[in-house]
């Protein structure tokens, strides 16, 4: 499965409400099966946020204090002459933001020690949902030795910058590997079917394999 999508659905008792929804996020990784990518995890909603933190009262409290006194609730926005009175959940909503991605590692959502997962309502008492998408990691290496830059998608396509396509006199839309060596750049032609054999990279090793063995040398070096 390339991707999975989930929604969660939540009706807030109270106006401001800071809900743990870390377990369902994991629940949602397992069932898309993607072992390597990352998941979005999205309020759909423009009086609400999702956010990272520590999953303790105090600092959810703290979180709460700073929002109110930065977007108190009450004053005549100017949002309010259409008939609402929820302009404070707007602007609170833009200071948490929406969203967050987080990565996805051996089928496992990966956060760090005390990283949880919150929606972040500031204008509850109705329905409203979340949106959880999880990706499928395509084939991507980040090198910083042998190769500086190196980035092709599963299907041995790669999106060139125009300064590079104009400098090597390359057609928009070209299947080629770009290689950033230090400032010299290495142009590979990619096989016109994935999976075919092609000269000048690896020694006869197709691309995949090479950038997967680049990938697991700067793992170990960074671990």
């Amino acid at each position: 499965m390339k991707s999975y999508t989930e929604y969660l659905w939540f009706n807030t008792t109270s106006r401001r409400e800071y809900i743990n929804i870390t377990s369902q996020v994991e629940e949602a990784v397992k069932k898309s099966g993607i072992k390597e990518g990352l998941v979005l995890v999205s309020a759909m909603h423009i009086t609400a946020g999702v956010y990272v933190n520590d999953a303790e009262e105090g600092i959810i409290q703290d979180i709460d204090n700073m929002l109110e006194r930065l977007a108190p609730f009450g004053p005549d926005y100017l949002h309010h002459r259409t008939g609402e009175d929820n302009g404070d959940a707007h602007l609170k909503s833009i200071l948490v933001h929406h969203q967050v991605i987080l990565p996805v590692t051996g089928g496992r959502l990966d956060l760090g020690p005390w990283q949880q997962v919150y929606y972040a309502e500031f204008d509850g008492r109705r329905r409203k949902r979340v949106i959880i998408k999880c990706k499928k990691r395509e084939v991507c290496c980040l090198c910083t030795r042998n190769i500086i830059k190196t980035t092709v998608s599963h299907r041995y396509q790669t999106v060139i910058p125009a300064g590079i396509r104009e400098r090597y006199n390359i057609r928009e839309g070209t299947r080629i590997a770009w290689i950033d060596q230090g400032g010299e750049i290495k142009i590979i032609p990619l096989p016109a079917e994935p999976g075919k054999l092609f000269r000048g990279a690896g020694k006869g090793k197709d691309l995949l394999g090479l950038l997967m063995k680049y990938r697991e040398k700067e793992r170990k070096v960074n671990e």
